[in-house]
C-alpha cells in the first residue's frame, strides 16, 4: 500500500490537491452511534456543570491526542458502578420518566454498590488521561491558549474520586429532573454477568471534556475549530523538532532520512482504522538484514505525512463513490488514476455499482477520462489506474488483499470482453439479463441454494444469520482484468447452482409464477437468476463457447426439450385437470437427472411425454379459444417438441456425460425463450402471439 500511496501523493502534488496532514498522535475518535455515544462533559472550577452527547456528524471531525496509555481531551472511561444482579439490570432497562419519584431515586442509589473505578488498571489509564497527556501537550504547544485553559480546568480532577463524585451527583440531578435519563444511566451503570467477567472495549464510555471559558472565547474544545488549530500547533512544534535533525541516509523513496522510532501513522476510513505499515521486531524476515521495525523500510517524516495525507484524501467522505466504495463490511475498494482530473468522476463504478447503472457505460466513461487525462508526450503509464482493496482482518490488522495496475488500453479490451461475455446469452421470457459488475460475481458465487429456491444461510455462534463469503469480492475484478486467472472453479460452482435450482425455476416459469421484475429491487429471486445467467455467459465466453454455437449444441437443445415438455404438460393440466398443476412438471421433475445422466433421461422423458403428445395431437383440432386453453397452443408446442427432438437427434452423441460447461448450457437452454417462429401443421404461429 505504501508504494501505491506514494504514487498517489505525487499525483496529488501534480494536480495541486491539498489534503489534511495530522500529527501522528492526534487520532480520530471511534464512530458515534446510538449504542456507543460520546458524552460531552462541561467542567468548571472542579464541578461538572452539564452532561450531554456529542452529535454524530460532529464526532467525525473530532480527534484525541495520545496513545493506548492515555488520551486528551477526549478519552475512554467506564461507567461509575457495576451491576451484576439480573433483576436490577431488568429494572434499569425499564426505567421511565414517570417512574422516577423520590422512592425510586432512593432505590437507584442503593444499586450504586460496586465502584467500577477502583481497579489498578483503570486508575493507571485515568492518570494517563488526566495527567500524563495534558502535561505532554503543554510541553509541545505551551503557547496554545485554548489548551492551557482546558488543562487548567481538568487538573482539578486529577484525583479520580473527585470526578467520580461529580459525575454521580450530576447524573442523579438529571434523574431527579427527569431529563436525559438514558445519558444519566449510561454514566452511572455498567451491566455485566459478574465482577470477574473480562472487560472489553464495549465496556468503555467515550468522554469529551469542555469548559464554558472556551465556549465564551468562540473556540469550544468540542469543535472542528479547536481540532484544526491544535493540530496546526502540533505540526509546527513537530517541524521545529525535526529541522535540525541529522539526515545521514536516504529513505525508500530517496528523501533525506534520519532513524525514527515512532510507528507509522494511522488513518480512520469507513468502518476500519488503517496503520500505514506495521512490522513487529520478532518477525524472522527482519533478522536476516539486522534492520528492525521502522528501520526495515525507512520512510522519512515528510513522506510519512504525505502518505497519511494521501490516504486521508483518498478515503474521505467527499471521495466516496469516486475513489472508494465499500464492497463489504470492513472492506474498501480504492481506484484512482496517476493523473488526477480537474473535474472528478467515479473511478470505482466500473467495478462495483448498483441501481440503474450499466456496466458498459460506466467503463466507457472511465476509459474516456483516463485517455483525456493523459499528458502530451508522456509515457504509456500516464493514463494508468491503480486499484487496491483494504480489508480489516481482525481488531489489530488491516491488509491490502488485492492490488492491480491497469491502463486505458487494457481496461478497454477487458471491459469489452466482459460485456461480450455478459451478453453471451439468448433471450429469456423474463427479459435479457444485464451485464453484471465485477464485484457482483462474488455475490453470485457465494449463494448456495436449496432445491425449493431458498438460500442456504450460515449462522454464527449467536444464531445470527451471516453471509457466506467463500469467494472474495475482488475475484470478479481478477476475472475481468487478468485473463490468466482460472475460471474453472467458478464455472463448477455456477453449474452446481444450476443443477440444484433448474427444476424449481423451470416449474415456476411454466406455471407463470416468474415474470419480469422491478429492476430497482436487486434482491429478488428473479434478479438472482439473471445475475447467475450473466456470470454463466461470461464464464462460457472465457472458455471460447459463444451463443452462436452453443445454441445448436446438445445440452442447450436438451434444455429446450425439457422446457417445451413442461409447457405441454402444464397446458394439459389446465385443460384436462382444470388448472390443477402438480408440484413438478414433466421436464422440471427430470432436470437434475438430465444434468447427470442425459442419455437415460432422454429415454425416460420420451416415455413420460407419450400421453401428453397423444393428447396434444387430438386437442390441436378442437378450435378452443378460451384464455390459457387455446387449442392452437397445443399445435405450436407439439411442433416445438418435434423440431427440437429432431435437432437433438442430429447433435446426439452416444454415452455422453455433461461437465460444468455442458451443465451451464443446459440451464441456459432450459430457461431461454423458444425460437421466434415455428411452423405447425395448420398455420404459422409465432411466440409473440403467446406473449400477448
Amino acid at each position: 500500500m505504501i508504494n501505491e500511496l506514494y504514487n498517489l501523493s505525487e499525483a496529488m502534488n501534480g494536480a495541486g490537491v491539498k489534503a489534511n496532514v495530522w500529527n501522528r498522535k492526534y487520532l480520530v475518535i471511534p464512530n458515534i452511534n446510538a449504542k456507543r455515544p460520546c458524552y460531552h462533559i462541561t467542567i468548571q472550577g472542579g464541578k461538572v456543570l452539564e452532561i450531554s452527547t456529542v452529535d454524530k456528524e460532529l464526532g467525525k471531525l473530532l480527534r484525541k491526542y495520545g496513545s493506548n496509555h492515555g488520551t486528551f481531551p477526549i478519552m475512554n472511561l467506564t461507567p461509575l458502578y457495576l451491576v451484576t444482579d439480573d433483576s436490577i439490570k431488568g429494572d434499569i432497562s425499564k426505567l421511565t420518566a414517570e417512574s422516577l419519584d423520590t422512592d425510586k431515586l432512593d432505590e437507584i442509589r442503593s444499586w450504586c454498590k460496586i465502584n467500577n473505578w477502583g481497579k489498578k488498571s483503570f486508575l493507571d489509564l485515568y492518570k494517563g488521561h488526566m495527567e500524563r497527556m495534558p502535561n505532554e501537550l503543554e510541553k509541545l504547544v505551551p503557547d496554545f491558549e485554548p489548551l492551557k485553559i482546558l488543562t487548567e480546568e481538568s487538573r482539578m480532577f486529577i484525583d479520580p474520586q473527585v470526578l467520580h463524585q461529580e459525575l454521580e451527583s450530576r447524573a442523579f440531578a438529571m434523574l431527579a429532573e427527569r431529563k436525559d435519563i438514558s445519558i444519566a444511566l449510561g454514566i452511572l451503570f455498567l451491566c455485566k454477568d459478574n465482577e470477574k467477567t473480562e472487560k472489553t472495549s464495549k465496556d468503555n464510555i467515550s468522554v469529551a471534556l469542555e469548559t464554558p471559558r472556551l465556549i465564551e472565547m468562540g473556540i469550544p474544545a468540542v469543535s472542528d475549530m479547536f481540532v484544526t488549530e491544535l493540530n496546526e500547533a502540533l505540526l509546527e512544534a513537530e517541524n521545529k523538532g525535526t529541522q535540525n535533525a541529522d539526515a545521514r541516509d536516504l529513505d525508500a523513496f530517496g528523501s533525506p532520512y534520519s532513524p525514527i522510532k515512532d510507528p507509522m501513522p494511522q488513518v480512520k476510513l469507513s468502518g476500519i482504522t488503517v496503520k500505514l505499515r506495521t512490522m513487529f521486531k520478532e518477525h524472522e524476515c527482519q533478522k536476516r538484514y539486522g534492520r528492525f521495525e521502522s528501520a526495515s523500510y525507512p520512510i522519512s517524516t515528510e513522506n510519512r505525512k504525505n502518505l497519511q495525507a494521501a490516504l486521508e484524501w483518498l478515503g474521505s467522505e467527499e471521495q466516496k463513490g469516486k475513489t472508494w466504495i465499500n464492497t463489504d463490511k470492513s472492506e474498501i475498494l480504492f481506484a484512482y488514476p496517476l493523473h488526477l482530473p480537474k473535474t472528478p468522476i467515479s473511478f470505482v463504478n466500473t467495478f462495483s455499482c448498483s441501481g440503474d447503472s450499466v456496466f458498459s457505460a460506466c467503463a466507457k466513461s472511465l476509459i474516456d477520462e483516463l485517455r483525456h487525462g493523459k499528458g502530451i508526450g508522456s509515457d504509456s503509464k500516464a493514463d494508468g489506474l491503480q486499484i487496491f482493496i483494504l480489508k480489516k482482518i481482525d481488531d489489530g490488522r488491516t491488509k491490502v488483499i488485492y492490488s492491480h495496475h491497469t491502463d486505458a488500453r487494457e481496461l478497454e479490451v477487458m471491459s469489452e470482453q466482459w460485456t461480450a461475455g455478459g451478453e453471451n446469452l439468448p433471450e429469456f421470457p423474463f427479459g435479457k439479463p444485464r451485464v453484471i459488475f465485477p464485484t457482483t460475481a462474488a455475490d453470485v458465487l457465494n449463494r448456495f441454494w436449496k432445491q425449493n429456491g431458498e438460500l442456504i444461510k450460515r449462522k454464527d455462534k449467536n444464531a445470527k444469520e451471516k453471509k457466506i463469503t467463500l469467494i472474495p469480492k475482488y475475484h470478479g475484478i481478477q476475472l475481468m482484468l487478468e485473463p490468466s486467472v482460472s475460471a474453472a472453479a467458478d464455472l463448477h460452482l455456477t453449474a452446481n447452482q444450476a443443477t440444484t435450482l433448474g427444476g424449481f425455476v423451470g416449474n415456476q416459469m411454466a406455471a407463470v409464477k416468474l415474470r419480469k421484475n422491478d429492476e430497482k429491487n436487486s434482491h429478488t429471486f428473479i434478479n438472482y437468476i439473471k445475475e447467475m445467467l450473466s456470470l454463466m455467459g461470461i464464464l462460457l465466453y472465457r472458455a471460447g463457447i459463444q451463443k452462436e454455437n452453443y445454441m445448436d449444441n446438445l445440452p442447450y437443445l436438451l434444455g429446450q426439450l425439457l422446457k417445451v415438455s413442461d409447457e405441454l404438460h402444464a397446458l394439459y393440466c389446465k385443460v384436462v385437470r382444470d388448472g390443477d398443476l402438480p408440484t413438478q412438471l414433466a421436464g422440471s421433475g427430470m432436470y437434475r437427472s438430465a444434468a447427470e445422466y442425459p442419455v437415460r433421461t432422454l429415454n425416460t422423458l420420451g416415455t413420460r411425454m407419450n400421453p401428453y403428445i397423444t393428447w396434444a395431437k387430438s386437442y390441436r383440432a378442437k378450435n378452443e379459444t378460451a384464455e390459457g386453453k387455446e387449442s392452437w397452443r397445443a399445435a405450436w408446442l407439439l411442433s416445438l417438441y418435434e423440431n427440437t427432438a429432431t435437432k437433438l437427434h442430429k447433435a446426439w452423441q452416444s454415452d455422453v456425460r455433461f461437465g460444468d460447461e455442458e451443465k451451464a448450457q443446459l440451464f441456459i437452454g432450459y430457461l431461454a425463450k423458444f425460437p421466434k417462429k415455428e411452423n405447425t401443421e395448420n398455420n404459422n404461429v409465432t411466440e409473440d402471439i403467446i406473449n400477448e
